[in-house]
């Protein structure tokens, strides 16, 4: 119950603002205003609040005429409450609703801190400062939001959901502090750093909808629909995936493994047919003809990929293609060799837009 009170407390009513949140300065200080909003004479409110109490000033009263029929005028003196016209009045009267709306958005422990202001310019600068703090804090702040920035990505085992609950949430953080970045580097950053299962899907994206003319929300409504085939992908990956960390041996394992079946079958007096048989079910040759050595990086015949010294073979179509045939072909017996092995352990593809994820923060507005 005492969760509840406090999340009322904090979202505020038509009869009370909202409550300050010591650990979220920024979302108390818009939603408070947009409360003063709400309120009659709302913009005089937040007149009072960012430029101070209205200023009475002076006036000379009219005495009469003068001869030559010009006016005479008294000597100076403080203006009143009566001297003001309806606008000044609503000017003049929103600073003490301005001082009332600041002051019962404040627990008990800051109010006592500030009390001594009575005007809700004052009390909102000293609010600010205690909790905000001073430019060199907010550039400290923003500093850790850019790490956090550089280093996010999908946890394992997290769904998109939660990942983009996380990436957005960190994007307001920066949008409260008024931190900018391209659009086109949040998108980069949303798309380009998702669990290898979404490959294929963030590859569709790219070519379908850009990522210039978009925003994340748009790529995340994009991605959910594919979320039931990326469950599937996933249990794929597990079954090739090795338990250890170290790919290098678990390609090992695999070749030695290959080779002890080998010679079991030569053994047996099944020679080329039980290899032919291999080759023909992994669909690369026929049986009794020798295997054509593929390059798995540039997508050649001939060489192989840690000799290759072509560049690496983009993430399209046919690269997930050969991936998913080699798969299929494990999945039913088929021995793949040390290449193709290394081709679907070893992750070759580049999940990182350099260009774009290496950009620095650049001063230009959100989403623009």
């Amino acid at each position: 119950m005492s969760s509840n009170s406090d999340d009322i407390q904090a979202a505020g009513s038509d009869t009370r603002p909202p409550m300050l949140d010591r650990t979220d300065y920024e979302s108390w200080s818009q939603r408070i205003r947009l409360y003063c909003r709400g309120k009659e004479n709302g913009l005089q409110v937040l007149q009072s609040i960012d430029q101070g109490p209205f200023e009475l000033g002076t006036t000379r009263d009219s005495l009469g005429t003068t001869p030559k029929g010009g006016v005479l005028l008294g000597p100076e003196r403080p203006r009143t409450y009566e001297d003001l016209s309806d606008t000044e009045k609503k000017r003049y009267d929103a600073d003490v609703r301005a001082t009332n709306i600041v002051l019962q958005g404040l627990p008990k422990d800051i109010y006592k801190l500030i009390n001594h202001n009575i005007e809700a310019k004052a009390i909102w600068d000293n609010v600010k400062m205690l909790l905000a703090g001073s430019e060199l804090t907010k550039e400290d702040r923003e500093s850790q939001l850019y790490d956090e920035f550089e280093r996010f990505k999908m946890l394992p085992g997290e769904n998109i959901n939660e990942y983009y609950v996380r990436f957005h949430k960190l994007v307001n953080d920066m949008r409260n502090i008024i931190m900018t970045m391209p659009n086109i580097q949040l998108n980069s950053k949303f798309v380009n750093n998702m669990s290898p299962e979404w490959d294929r899907f963030v590859t569709a994206v790219k070519l379908n909808k850009g990522l210039k003319e978009t925003n994340h929300e748009q790529l995340y409504a994009y991605l959910k629909q594919h979320e039931k085939h990326v469950a599937q992908d996933r249990l794929i990956i597990e079954r090739i995936t090795p338990a250890t960390n170290d790919q290098l041996a678990f390609v090992s394992m695999n070749v030695q493994g290959r080779q002890n079946q080998n010679q079991r079958y030569f053994a047996r007096g099944n020679g080329t047919a039980g290899n032919g048989g291999a080759q023909n079910r992994a669909g690369n040759a026929n049986a009794g003809q020798g295997k054509p050595v593929k390059c798995y990086n540039c997508n050649g015949v001939g060489d192989i990929a840690r000799n290759c010294t072509q560049l690496k073979r983009p993430q399209n179509s046919d690269y997930f293609k050969d991936k998913m045939l080699l798969m299929e072909a494990q999945e039913n017996g088929a021995v793949l060799d040390e290449e193709e092995l290394l081709f679907l352990a070893g992750k070759q593809g580049n999940n990182f837009d350099t260009d774009v994820d290496n950009q620095p923060v650049q001063d230009l507005a959100l989403n623009e």
